[in-house]
């Protein structure tokens, strides 16, 4: 498995409205996705899919204070 890292930028002004925006395109996009099923689906193996990906809220992401600084 594979992790990308991609780069932002903006000017001064602006960096507390692109971190908001940020924050909010990580959660849409791991509410409408289950990535474990897709990278199981992806392999060929006889693993059932994961059912139980716990219990985190990913809506606590919009207040960390470590997300994306």
């Amino acid at each position: 498995m594979v992790s990308v890292h991609d780069c932002f930028g903006t000017i001064a002004p602006d960096a507390e409205r692109l971190n908001h925006i940020i924050r909010g395109q990580f959660i849409q996009l791991h509410k409408r996705h289950n990535w474990l099923n897709n990278i199981l689906a992806s392999t060929k193996t006889d693993i059932p899919p994961f059912s139980n990906t716990g219990t985190f809220d990913l809506e606590q992401v919009r207040g960390s204070f470590f997300a994306y600084r």
